[in-house]
């Protein structure tokens, strides 16, 4: 009796002593090293996105879709960019916004951008969008006008000093007729498409992708003769900037650019999507009208002369600024890096 107790009590000072070695005890409970924490911390909090306006050069349409697809899709997001994209009144406006800073980045005409930057307006072109010229010859089925030579003779409506009359005369040169083997009518530009369909001229200069929409509208189908095929070409619509800008933020131009033409590469594989995109912001468009623009956009995206979507060299834009200069008016000096600038383009 008196071992089993001596047992016990041996037993329970080894339990208290035990118990007294750990609450003495001073070694603190793991944790991670501080080395660690921060970037944790870091991981846990989004980089804000650059917040980014972009105005269009007309009213929301089919061509306009591939940037509604991308604001929807997160592909600005991706690059770091928080998009706002504002409608437009015309090329010239979409200038004069950028130049007076209203807006970041735009969508507008180079031949339009270089005349107003020739009348001191603080912009340049950081990347070309449709480098297949969007002027032509445009007719109806019934008139038969479907080559170059069948124009001889024909009554051909145009509006004295627009884009697609001034560079008719190339056109003319370059497939050998003249001006005095045509009737040239001239017309006011909302005049053209309702005098062709009545009769009154048997074809009129304009842009293909704009007048013929307007033709099937009224249920006709259009024939198109692009000066583009006859070896007239130049850079059309492109993404313009202030000068500014470019100066002080080269590295958002990039992004913006590489996203934008992210936007129109996905558009190729997923023309309903980039449509559903845009019904969305403008459910009043008609969908077929913006399917055949979309398509129309698609087609002058790229030519012989690009090198990839939003990517020309600089002979491109010189070659360009040239026919300008000798069919437009435009009076530009030999400097032409004050109309674009070739540092913001996706590499080839």
């Amino acid at each position: 009796m008196k071992k089993t107790i001596g047992i016990a009590l041996l037993l329970t000072v080894v339990m208290i002593i035990g118990l007294a070695a750990c609450a003495g005890s001073s070694t603190p409970p793991a944790s991670p090293p501080p080395s660690q924490a921060p970037a944790a911390q870091e991981a846990e909090t989004p980089k804000a996105l650059d917040k980014v306006t972009f105005r269009l050069n007309y009213t929301a349409q089919g061509a306009h879709a591939p940037v509604f697809y991308g604001a929807a899709k997160g592909i600005f997001e991706k690059h770091g960019i928080d998009i706002t994209i504002g409608e437009g009144k015309g090329s010239g406006n979409t200038v004069n916004l950028i130049a007076a800073g209203n807006d970041m980045f735009g969508f507008a005409d180079f031949g339009t951008m270089c005349t107003l930057v020739t009348q001191e307006a603080p912009v340049k072109a950081i990347a070309p969008v449709y480098t297949k010229f969007s002027s032509g010859v445009i007719s109806i089925a019934e008139n038969n006008i479907t080559k170059p030579e069948d124009i001889i003779g024909k009554k051909i409506g145009i509006t004295e000093g627009d884009g697609p009359h001034r560079t008719f005369p190339a056109f003319l040169s370059n497939v050998g007729i003249t001006e005095d083997q045509l009737e040239l009518i001239a017309m006011d530009t909302s005049a053209k498409v309702p005098g062709l369909l009545a009769g009154q001229v048997d074809a009129i200069l304009g842009g293909i992708d704009d007048q013929p929409f307007m033709i099937a509208s009224q249920g006709k189908t259009a024939t198109t003769i692009n000066y583009a095929d006859h070896g007239v070409n130049a850079i059309g619509l492109s993404l313009i900037a202030h000068n500014d800008t470019i100066a002080q933020n080269p590295e958002l131009c990039k992004r913006f650019v590489l996203a934008y033409a992210e936007c129109w590469e996905q558009t190729r594989n997923d023309t309903e999507g980039a449509l559903e995109a845009l019904l969305a912001q403008f459910p009043d468009l008609a969908r077929d009208t913006a399917k055949a623009q979309l398509d129309s956009g698609l087609g002058l995206l790229e030519s012989e002369r690009s090198l990839g979507i939003c990517i020309a060299d600089d002979t491109f834009f010189d070659d360009s600024i040239n026919l300008f200069k000798t069919y437009t008016g435009l009076e530009a000096g030999d400097d032409y890096s004050l109309f674009y600038t070739p540092d913001f383009m996706p590499a080839k």
